[in-house]
């Protein structure tokens, strides 16, 4: 479920980090979509599903939030610039990102604050009377 973000926010990442002027630039712009939402897939297959699910939004989390800082360093239409001109709709963009990083991080945080208890560890009703 949250590789399809991470996938998104890694086209975004190369987009801006690919030199405008490259030819065919679509091309590796869509390789990090598909490399990023291969990882992705296999990421729970190599860490287990309950910790995977945790560390991915996280990654979602950082990858989203750290796109207007991103913006910010390789192109002169930033927030600082936007926000002051009143350009909303590119200045929305940056905004939304921002949005979706946060929301990621606090999955993320819930996440990780309630993931299951390992076995060895008391659970439930019985632990809690201490029997």
């Amino acid at each position: 479920m949250v590789g399809l973000p991470i996938a998104i926010a890694a086209y975004f990442w190369a987009n801006r980090l690919l030199p405008a002027g490259l030819a065919g630039r679509e091309t590796p712009e869509a390789l990090a979509f598909f490399a990023a939402w291969f990882l992705a897939a296999l990421h729970p297959a190599l860490r287990g599903v309950q910790r995977a699910w945790g560390e991915q939004l996280a990654a979602a989390a950082l990858l989203w939030a750290t796109l207007p800082l991103m913006n910010a360093v390789t192109s002169n239409a930033h927030l600082g610039v936007t926000l002051a001109r009143g350009l909303w709709g590119v200045a929305g963009i940056d905004l939304t990102a921002l949005a979706t990083g946060a929301l990621f991080a606090l999955l993320a945080w819930r996440r990780f604050r309630t993931a299951p208890r390992r076995v060895d560890q008391p659970q439930g009703a019985l632990a809690r009377r201490g029997l």
